[in-house]
C-alpha cells in the first residue's frame, strides 16, 4: 500500500503537459488543491525546455531504473511516457532510453 493511501493523503495528479495546453487552468486547479490563493500574475512559462544535452544516456537510464523500481506500479504506468519519448544526442550519436 502506498504511504499516500495508508495516510489517506489528498493527491493530485499534475502533468507537465497540462501547464503547456492549458496554463491558466492548470495553475488555478493547483492553488485550489493546494488551498493557496493567487497572490499575482504568474511567472512567464516557456514551453518545451529540455535538458537532455545535460546528462549522458547512461545517466538518463540509471535515472529511469530508479524511478521505475521506487514507483508503484500505478505510478510508473503514469509517468514511464517521459522516458520512452526521451532521445538523447551526444556527440553526434542518437540513443533513446526505451526498453
Amino acid at each position: 500500500m502506498a504511504v499516500v493511501e495508508h495516510l489517506q493523503l489528498p493527491t493530485m495528479r499534475l502533468f507537465y503537459e497540462n501547464y503547456t495546453s492549458n496554463f491558466d487552468a492548470t495553475t488555478y486547479e493547483l492553488l485550489d488543491f493546494l488551498q493557496l490563493p493567487r497572490l499575482g500574475p504568474a511567472p512567464v512559462f516557456y514551453k518545451q525546455k529540455h535538458y537532455p544535452h545535460f546528462y549522458e544516456p547512461e545517466q538518463i537510464g540509471f535515472v529511469k531504473s530508479m524511478a521505475k523500481s521506487l514507483a508503484t506500479p500505478e505510478c510508473w504506468a503514469l509517468v514511464r511516457h517521459y522516458f520512452e519519448s526521451m532521445v538523447v544526442e551526444v556527440s553526434g550519436n542518437v540513443s533513446s532510453t526505451t526498453d
